[in-house]
């Protein structure tokens, strides 16, 4: 009865602003331990968001245990190495991505809409309330008994915890670091997606990555046949406001001007038919947007933290951004649960930072991890290294990364 009476103590209720990524795998997580979590998403359910995301094994392991991965795999494309390939199409290295064998998940590459969507689903079915068209404004209170979160509506929710996953400008992170504000780093990526009849022939293996004087030219397979390709332009580019930026991805006939550079002789033709042929209704941009380092993803108090890109938005690297989002949530979780097991708050918020200081590191370590780590220069197989163990692994940190171990860390 003691232990029942601890865990009333400190968080049984949370707030999560976002329902992207990390946001659903945190509810879910939570409402498995019987901790109320409502989720508040300013888009509707149904949202058209273009484009795939990688996830790698660190993130998997985490799909695969709240039993949501089986859902995201039907249909998506499953892969170990990434190609870096010359013009003429001779292999330059091959980054590993993942591997069944080594890190018990194979890479996959999935629609950004339907691994949202899957993800809103179990959190639903679970017991977790969704309330959508709800835009956070900020945080109105905070004390350490609870804290008040605002919206753009005029409701207000009250809970023992807020979590902002509300990304690269959220409203949560204002309230913890007022002063930090995403920045723009000069680069965006220039999308498209077209079928395998529309392609051509290519005569290298994919998923590849074609560097050039124009910057470095992607093309992934985006479904399980591969009868789907996307490809990723890279684009040095002016900065812009929200909205020119929301103005710009719907300007179809200027995103293909400006992916014109790689209309040129170092670029194979396959490259060249793309940007200028490919459907106008398949291109869209997504501005490389960071957030500076912040030494705290928990507040003074104790009662608001954000998590995911509202967080630690980084450039691309090597597919991380999502999985590391995922990370967040479940060991959040796991400082949750230990943190209701103390006997006061002082105890509890005590717990809370211990987190946040083994998940500020953490990231550290993976955004200073150069892309090209992982990558074997000029190898038929990456995986060929001779008494290559987990032990001496240079990946196995990243990829081999388990939450579950986690609790130990507090």
């Amino acid at each position: 009865m003691r232990n029942l009476f601890r865990m009333a103590l400190h968080f049984t209720s949370v707030a999560i602003m976002g329902g992207g990524l990390s946001g659903p795998i945190l509810a879910l997580s939570l409402q498995k331990l019987g901790i109320k979590a409502t989720i508040y998403e300013s888009r509707p359910k149904h949202y058209p968001q273009p484009g795939t995301i990688v996830l790698i094994p660190n993130s998997l392991r985490i799909l695969d245990r709240l039993g949501v991965l089986s859902a995201i795999k039907e249909g998506a494309f499953a892969f170990n190495l990434f190609n870096l390939v010359k013009k003429d199409g001779s292999m330059i290295g091959r980054l590993i991505m993942g591997s069944e064998e080594r890190y018990g998940y194979t890479a996959l590459r999935v629609y950004r809409d339907k691994l949202r969507s899957a993800l809103l689903d179990a959190a639903e079915k679970s017991g977790v309330e969704v309330k959508y068209g709800m835009r956070c404004t900020g945080i109105e209170t905070e004390t350490s008994s609870q804290a008040t979160a605002t919206f753009e509506n005029g409701e207000k929710a009250q809970v023992d915890l807020i979590v902002g996953a509300d990304g690269v400008n959220s409203k949560v992170r204002a309230h913890i670091h007022p002063d930090i504000a995403s920045e723009y780093t000069g680069g965006m990526f220039i999308t498209g997606s077209l079928g395998r009849k529309d392609l051509g022939n290519v005569e290298w293996p994919l998923p590849c990555v074609i560097p050039g004087p124009a910057g470095q030219f992607a093309l992934a397979p985006a479904d399980e046949n591969g009868e789907v390709f996307t490809f990723f332009a890279w684009i040095n580019g002016q900065e812009r406001t929200r909205e020119e930026w929301r103005v710009l991805g719907a300007n179809k006939e200027e995103l293909r001007k400006i992916i014109q550079p790689y209309d040129s002789d170092a670029y194979p033709d396959v490259v060249r038919a793309l940007v200028t042929e490919i459907p106008l209704d398949g291109l869209g941009c997504w501005p490389f947007q960071i957030v500076p380092k912040v030494e705290t993803y928990v507040s003074d108090i104790g009662r608001v933290a954000i998590i995911g890109d509202a967080a630690h938005a980084s450039k691309p690297n090597g597919g991380q951004g999502g999985s590391v989002s995922l990370e967040d949530a479940a060991t959040l979780t796991i400082a949750i649960k230990k943190a209701n097991t103390k006997e006061n708050f002082g105890e509890a918020r005590e717990v809370l930072a211990k987190w946040d200081s083994i998940r500020v590191q953490r990231i550290e370590q993976v955004v200073k991890a150069p892309m090209g780590m992982g990558m074997n220069m000029g190898s038929d197989d990456p995986f060929a290294k001779e008494g290559w163990t987990k032990e001496d692994d240079q990946l196995f940190w990243l990829y081999g990364y388990d939450t579950e171990d986690f609790e130990e860390a507090l």
